[in-house]
């Protein structure tokens, strides 16, 4: 293709550019070419654009894993992200937090994953598998009795995003299971095996909310609100692969204390999704 600056199809540019692509054929591309002050470009396609860089920061190789302190722990990470564009500018507790980590919890062998939402707060997610009775179960289909109340109640439940890795909610595939010539659908452990999510997002009216203005009328302003980090966000994705897992042992979570941090009751919070 030749795109031309004046447009005009009769005039004498016309025939340089007739003239131009007799001597380079079409798939040859050339750079610009100038005659008098027209400037001409010579491709056989569109002109593609490069790939905008992704500012993003992998801390984690693919495939492996990396030690995390966290909660006065240390975990074994399958991906932790600083991902710019989500994490808050200003200044607060965030400012040290990754914007994504991700985990198998240890006690129930759970896939667990923190992520920060668009808004600057955390949220918590556990995967579970097909096998899991709760497996494909919408938020409001969850039953109660079962007490799955990470953070106030859930409000996420869907299965394996697509998209790039630090801003959506999967499991990465370990590497070095992988083999040369396995689809998608193989049998030997290195498919992506579908897991569907149960989550909560920390951005309740008595949790501040980075990207969210203060209304000094909000219910939640007159008691002050309160960031849950890293550490507490990591604590309760815990406490929700618990019971998760307890929904299949048919046990109760042992652990149900009441953090110090916690949100208040489910009827004095006004934004409790459930």
């Amino acid at each position: 293709m030749i795109q031309q600056e004046d447009g005009n199809r009769h005039g004498p540019s016309f025939a340089i550019h007739r003239a131009i692509r007799a001597r380079h054929p079409a798939g040859d591309q050339q750079p610009l070419v100038r005659s008098g002050q027209r400037l001409f470009f010579i491709s056989e396609g569109l002109i593609k654009m490069p790939r905008k860089k992704t500012t993003s920061q992998a801390l984690v190789p693919t495939g492996g894993t990396k030690t995390y302190a966290i909660a006065g722990k240390k975990i074994k990470a399958t991906q932790i992200f600083h991902v710019p564009e989500r994490h808050p500018a200003s200044d607060g507790p965030w400012q040290q937090e990754p914007d994504k980590l991700a985990w198998v919890d240890a006690a129930t062998g759970l896939p667990c994953t923190i992520l920060r939402q668009e808004d600057g707060v955390l949220g918590g997610y556990t995967g579970v598998g097909e096998d899991h009775p709760l497996f494909g179960f919408e938020v409001d289909a969850v039953p109660g009795a079962l007490g799955i109340c990470p953070h106030g109640g859930l409000d996420y439940a869907a299965p394996c995003e697509d998209g790039p890795a630090e801003i959506t909610i999967c499991h990465p595939i370990i590497a070095d299971r992988k083999r040369p010539g396995r689809g998608k659908n193989s049998d030997d452990g290195s498919a992506h095996q579908p897991l569907w999510w149960f989550g909560f997002q920390c951005d309740r009216n008595h949790d501040l909310v980075p990207g969210r203005p203060i209304n000094a009328n909000d219910l939640g302003a007159e008691n002050g609100r309160i960031y849950r980090d890293i550490a507490y966000v990591y604590s309760q994705t815990c406490r929700l692969a618990r019971l998760l897992k307890a929904a299949v042992d048919g046990t109760s979570d042992s652990n149900t204390q009441l953090d110090p941090a916690s949100p208040p009751p489910v009827g004095l919070d006004p934004e409790r999704r459930r």
